[in-house]
């Protein structure tokens, strides 16, 4: 973080007066004032971001990820006063995109695992809903498998989160999750493999 913190001290008057005869001084001068923004423009949103994904960073559980557009991110950078030039979504996506950070348990991953798209840390909940239901009706807690309806209420209990009915169905429809009714008639529910093959035993005489 220190190191995108820094900047380049220009002295504007004396290397425009340089610069004006000088192609190479105005190309140095171009080049170390792309540094400065882009440096800038790194430590503000490194800045945000440990801010937003504290949770999942202390943690590293993805559930506890906040999902988050390039397009949000650019609107919160913007009411950053130490900012000089305009934070758009392309400008955050080319740098998220070149950019690697070491989480604390020690994992290298890309900048974009701190920005996820909605959809898929939705995905993220819908999949926990699916476990826990199988959970609880091995447990007797729940008679029968939940609606999406109810997915959503219990994303929006759990997760603090608004995800729509319709969005629960098509995400899990992309997961090759059944609806409620075929889950019903699929006893006991395997979450992790519905819609496969039955499951074999890891012995000589199940794989041969």
């Amino acid at each position: 973080r220190s190191g995108f913190a820094r900047q380049y001290l220009i002295d504007e008057k004396h290397m425009q007066q340089k610069s004006g005869a000088d192609p190479v001084s105005r190309r140095i001068l171009v080049k170390m004032r792309l540094v400065n923004s882009r440096n800038l423009l790194t430590h503000a949103i490194l800045n945000e971001l440990l801010c937003l994904q504290r949770a999942y960073l202390l943690t590293n559980r993805r559930l506890l990820l906040h999902p988050i557009s390039q397009a949000e991110l650019a609107r919160r950078l913007r009411f950053n006063a130490g900012l000089y030039m305009i934070p758009d979504p392309s400008r955050i996506s080319r740098l998220a995109r070149s950019i690697r950070i070491k989480l604390p348990c020690g994992e290298i991953v890309s900048l974009k695992r701190l920005l996820p798209k909605p959809r898929l840390v939705y995905g993220y909940y819908v999949n926990h809903a699916i476990k826990r239901e199988k959970e609880w009706m091995l447990r007797g807690a729940l008679d029968k498998p939940m609606t999406d309806d109810e997915i959503s209420s219990f994303i929006r209990r759990k997760f603090l989160s608004e995800v729509s009915r319709r969005t629960v169905a098509n995400i899990r429809k992309d997961m090759g999750i059944p609806d409620s009714h075929d889950r019903s008639c699929q006893h006991p529910y395997l979450a992790a493999t519905g819609g496969f093959s039955p499951l074999i035993d890891l012995t000589r005489e199940g794989l041969y």
